[in-house]
This record gives C-alpha cells, sequence and structure tokens, in this order.
C-alpha cells in the first residue's frame, strides 16, 4: 500500500493518544515516531512545539519546520536522511538526534547557537573533511559519532576545537584502532589531547586517569608511573589533612562546648549574684520596714510613757496641795501634824527608795525644827520646793529611763543584725571557698588538658620528621626539595617553639591568676575578721552602756551607728569587688579560648 501522509488528523490522534491538548498551539511536545512518514509536512499549526519526535519513519529530508521558532529538541533518528538542512530557523534548537541515518558529511550546523548534544551514531562519514564543519559548533557539550567509517587519526585535531567538549563517543569507529597503533594508546591519547572530557565511549573519565593520560603523553610510562606516585602521595597527604581537620574540629567542638559550659556557669554565677543582690535588697527592705514598725511601737511606748509621766506629775501635784492642807491643819495641831508627817514620810521613803535618802534627812530636820516650834513657815516652804524639785527630778529620771530603753533596743536590734549580717556573709566566704575550689580544678583539668595537647603536638611534630626523614631517603629527592623539606622541618620547629612560649606564657598567667585568688582569699579572711572584731566591739558597747551615765550613751551610740555605717559600706564593695572579679575571670577565659584557637590555627598545616 501507500505510505501513510503526516495528515493533521493522524497528527492530532497522535496527541489524543499522548493525552495531548486537541488545539495544536498548546502542545509542547509531539510524538510522530513509527509511523512511517515519509515527508514531514502539516505542522504548521504546532508552532509552540518545544520537542518533536520523529524517529523510526522513512523520512529523507528535513523540511517544513521553519515555523518552530521554540524547538529545542528535535529526534529524527532511524530514518533516511542523505543531507542536514531546513534547520536555518531553529535557533533555539539545543538537542538534535540524527543516529542511525545515510549522512555522509556534517553541514548546515554553524548558525545554531545553542546546539550543545548532537547524535551522529551509525551513519557514513569516513574521513576528516566529512566532520570538518563541527569546529564551527563551539557550544557543543555531547557528540557522538560512534559506530560511523572515521578511519584517520587526524580526527582529533578537529574535537581539538571544540573548547566546551565533555562527552565524546568514537567506539565502533576504524579509527580508534589506528590511533592505538600509531600512539600505543587509543583512550590515553585522546584524554591527553581533550582534557575537557568526562565521559569516552561510555566510561566516566576520572581525575586521576586524565592526569595519567597527560603524564603518558609527556614522558611515556615512566612520568605516568611518577604520576601514579604523586597521586598516591597527594592521596595520603589529603588522608593526613582530613584526619588533621578531623582532629581539629573536634578540638574545637570541644572549645565550643566549654565554652557553653563557661557561659553556663557566667550565668549561673550572674543569676547567683542577682539572686543575692535581690535577697539583700529584700533584707533591707524588711529591716527597713521593721525599723519603722519599731519605730512606732517606740513612739506609741514613748506617747503611753509621757502620758503616764504627766499623771504621775498631776498625781504629785494633787498630793502636794493635800499635803498643804494637811499643813495647815497640822498649824493648829503640831503634835498631831508631826505624828502625820512622820508616817507620810515613812511612806514616801519606802515608796522613793534610796533616792530618796536626802528627802528622809531634811524631814527628819524638819522634825527637829517642828519640835523646836521655831521657823515653821519658812520649813513648810522649803518643804514645798523639795517636794516639786523632786516630782521634776522624777520626771526627767523616767524621761532618762524612756531614753535608755530605746538606745538598749536599738543597740539589741544592731547586734542582731550584725549577727545575721557575720551568718550570711559567713555562709557568702564558704560558698565563695566550695567555687574557688571548683575554680582551681577546672584550672588543673585545663593544665592536664594542656600538657595533653602539647605531647600530642609534639608526637605529631615528630611523627612528621621522620615521615619528612623516610621520604627523602626512600625517595631520593634532588638537592632543592630536600632544602625546602629543611625549610619545612624548621618553620615546624620555630612553631614549637613559638607554642612552648606560648604555654609558657599561659602558666605565667595562671601563676599570676592564683596569686591573686590567694590574695583575694587573703582580704576575705582579713575582712572576716574584722566583721568578728565589730561585733565583738558591738557586745563590749552593749556591756558598757549599762554601765556609762546617761550623758555618755549619746556618744557611744553615735559611734557604734559609724561602725555599723562602715560594715554595710564593706560589704557593699566587697560584693562590687566579686562582680568585678568574676566579670575578670570571664574575660580573661575568653582571652584564653581564642588565644588556644588561634593557636591551633596557626598549627594547622
Amino acid at each position: 500500500g501507500a505510505a501513510p501522509v503526516m495528515c493533521r488528523e493522524i497528527v492530532l490522534q497522535a496527541c489524543k493518544e499522548r493525552e495531548g491538548y486537541t488545539t495544536p498551539y498548546l502542545n509542547e511536545s509531539l510524538y510522530l515516531q513509527c509511523f512511517g512518514f515519509v515527508k514531514i509536512e502539516n505542522l504548521e499549526d504546532y508552532y509552540e512545539c518545544k520537542a518533536l519526535w520523529l524517529s523510526d519513519n522513512n523520512i529523507s529530508r528535513i523540511e517544513n519546520l521553519s515555523h518552530m521558532a521554540n524547538l529545542r529538541c528535535l529526534f529524527i533518528q532511524s530514518n533516511a536522511i542523505t543531507r542536514i538542512e531546513g534547520l536555518a530557523r531553529l535557533q533555539n534548537l539545543q538537542t538534535l538526534n540524527l543516529s542511525n541515518n545515510l549522512l555522509t558529511r556534517v553541514s548546515n550546523l554553524a548558525h545554531l547557537p545553542k546546539l550543545h548534544t548532537l547524535e551522529l551514531g551509525r551513519n557514513q562519514m569516513s574521513d576528516v573533511k566529512d566532520i570538518a564543519h563541527l569546529t564551527h559548533c563551539k557550544s557543543l557539550n555531547v557528540l557522538d559519532l560512534s559506530h560511523n567509517r572515521l578511519r584517520d587519526p587526524l580526527i582529533l585535531s578537529v574535537f581539538e576545537a571544540l573548547p566546551k567538549i565533555r562527552v565524546l563517543y568514537l567506539h565502533g569507529n576504524p579509527a580508534t584502532q589506528r590511533i592505538a597503533d600509531v600512539w600505543g594508546s587509543y583512550r590515553k591519547m585522546v584524554l591527553a589531547r581533550l582534557q575537557g572530557l568526562t565521559f569516552l565511549d561510555e566510561r566516566p573519565v576520572h581525575k586521576n586517569e586524565m592526569r595519567f593520560s597527560v603524564a603518558w603523553l609527556e614522558g611515556g610510562m615512566a612520568a605516568e608511573s611518577q604520576e601514579r606516585v604523586r597521586i598516591m602521595e597527594e592521596r595520603e597527604e589529603e588522608e593526613r589533612r582530613v584526619r588533621q581537620e578531623e582532629l581539629i574540629a573536634a578540638k574545637v567542638a570541644e572549645l565550643e562546648g566549654q565554652k557553653a559550659v563557661s557561659e553556663a556557669e557566667r550565668a549561673a554565677m550572674k543569676e547567683r549574684v542577682d539572686a543575692v543582690k535581690r535577697e539583700e535588697e529584700e533584707r533591707r527592705e524588711r529591716h527597713r520596714r521593721e525599723m519603722e514598725e519599731r519605730v512606732r511601737e517606740l513612739e506609741q511606748e514613748r506617747e503611753r510613757a509621757a502620758q503616764d509621766g504627766q499623771a504621775e506629775v498631776r498625781r504629785l501635784r494633787e498630793e502636794m496641795e493635800q499635803r498643804e492642807v494637811l499643813e495647815r491643819e497640822r498649824r493648829e495641831s503640831h503634835e498631831g501634824e508631826f505624828r502625820r508627817r512622820l508616817a507620810e514620810v515613812e511612806r514616801s521613803k519606802a515608796a522613793l527608795s534610796d533616792e530618796n535618802a536626802q528627802a528622809v534627812r531634811e524631814l527628819r530636820r524638819v522634825t527637829e525644827e517642828l519640835e523646836a516650834k521655831r521657823a515653821a513657815e519658812a520649813e513648810h516652804m522649803r518643804f514645798k520646793t523639795e517636794m516639786e524639785e523632786q516630782a521634776k527630778w522624777l520626771e526627767e529620771r523616767h524621761a532618762t529611763a524612756l531614753r535608755e530603753r530605746e538606745e538598749l533596743q536599738s543597740q539589741l536590734d544592731t547586734m542582731q543584725g550584725l549577727k545575721d549580717a557575720q551568718a550570711k556573709t559567713s555562709e557568702e566566704a564558704r560558698q565563695l571557698s566550695s567555687e574557688l575550689a571548683r575554680r582551681q580544678r577546672a584550672l588543673e583539668q585545663l593544665e592536664e588538658e594542656k600538657e595533653r595537647f602539647q605531647a600530642s603536638k609534639e608526637q605529631e611534630l615528630r611523627r612528621k620528621e621522620r615521615t619528612i626523614d623516610e621520604m627523602i631517603n626512600e625517595r631520593r629527592l634532588n638537592a632543592e626539595q630536600i632544602e625546602s623539606l629543611k625549610r619545612e622541618n624548621k618553620r615546624a620547629r620555630e612553631e614549637r617553639e613559638r607554642l612552648a612560649e606560648a604555654l609558657k606564657k599561659m602558666e605565667e598567667e595562671q601563676q599570676k591568676r592564683a596569686e591573686a585568688e590567694a590574695e583575694r582569699q587573703r582580704q576575705v579572711k582579713m575582712r572576716m575578721e574584722m566583721l568578728d572584731r565589730v561585733v565583738e566591739d558591738g557586745r563590749q558597747a552593749k556591756e558598757a552602756a549599762a554601765k556609762l551615765k546617761p550623758e555618755n550613751k549619746d556618744e557611744l551610740l553615735a559611734e557604734y551607728e559609724k561602725k555599723q555605717q562602715g560594715l554595710l559600706q564593706m560589704q557593699e564593695e566587697e560584693r562590687r569587688r566579686q562582680e568585678r572579679a568574676l566579670e575578670e575571670r570571664m574575660e580573661r577565659r575568653g582571652r584564653r579560648k581564642n588565644k588556644l584557637d588561634t593557636t591551633l590555627v596557626l598549627e594547622t598545616p
């Protein structure tokens, strides 16, 4: 029967079978393989097509494709095409498959600027001139010329003109055997001349294989053997470098962990300091509230005492008035008045105790004067005056007793605050001692780690020196290489000396820090002793307060308050100094970590 024609109905039916669109220009892919078409036609409506399959037909000519300006891929293998043509308008074409046709020459491809894949396998090209046109296809990445009739080894010059060639298929051509006969190895020759290849004849090209081929081309088998040795050395060096990087990464990770732990410790210490501050503020606030409450109680007590004193004064005044009445009555009867006054004096003597001894003597004198019945009126006036003075003295004594009570209460409160402060300071001192012990253990661990690190570096340097000496003896390096290795060895020794100096400086710094810590502990001890002395002074002041006269108690109280203010100021300065010392220790630890990181980076080969 007649060959099928590429009519619109058949093309549309093919789109439907492939689940394409019935609207032609919406189809980006068009599958027309295995239909037996002899001519390309009736595809004008598929101008948006980007991939066209025309393989396994009987097409003899490439035509009627100029309207497909967006075409990216054209698969027209396994047909009867004898000439490359009709592709001038396909400026976006990237992949072209013309394998298994009847082509005898490559032509008309220079106007395809984006063509990167060209498959021309199983055609009938035989000479260099048949493929010389490929030198104009500068964008080619993949080229398939397998199973043609190419015989001339000079075809390699054509491929050398393709700067972007990466994949090349030449197997199945007589030229491969001729290249092997002329130069000794087909694959090595191709790889040496086309050093950009990544794939040759269905086999990937490895980096080392390319280096072997280049060395083989330059110096033969001996050069290739030397290149193999160099590659083995580079591989060993790379493995050593990887191990070194892993060790450095592990060390950096460990240091990062230590840094995180230090940061956590610093945060915890800061939290503890903040907690201590908050506790101190709360304690001060409680103390202030307690003092205010105590002051209010003392005010109330003073008011009650004042009221009691006023009542006592009123009572004394009433008593004096009664005594005046009795005195007028005693004027009428001196004898009866004398007996009543004597009884009153006896009652007053029992009430006033030892302080009224002078009043008793005066009453006795008044009794003697009454017996003498002389100057009764003068005696009465003196007695009245003395009673008023006694009332005033009692009132002053009562006020003095109130002041002494307030002073003693304030001293007792102050002593209680000092005891609390001493207990808190002792607790803080114990905490600081435990913290110092823990810091000292951390420093000792860091010192041990430093010694281990130094020992490992010494072993690594000795191992490098032995390796260098073995390489010198085994490979018989020339004088320039030996001199270079000696310089490297010298640099390694200088680096080791520099590291030793750095470690020595670190030890000196640690010694200074230990001395500073000891000095701080000594100061803390001195402050604790001072606090003990202040407490002892407070106790002695309390004992002395009971013995001193009222006019000296104000001076003692002022001196005691001054000492208490000094103690509080000393505690505040000690807390601030501890915070500064903590910040300085954290800063020194950060600098030490940075210095160690710098040392590790400098020691990296």
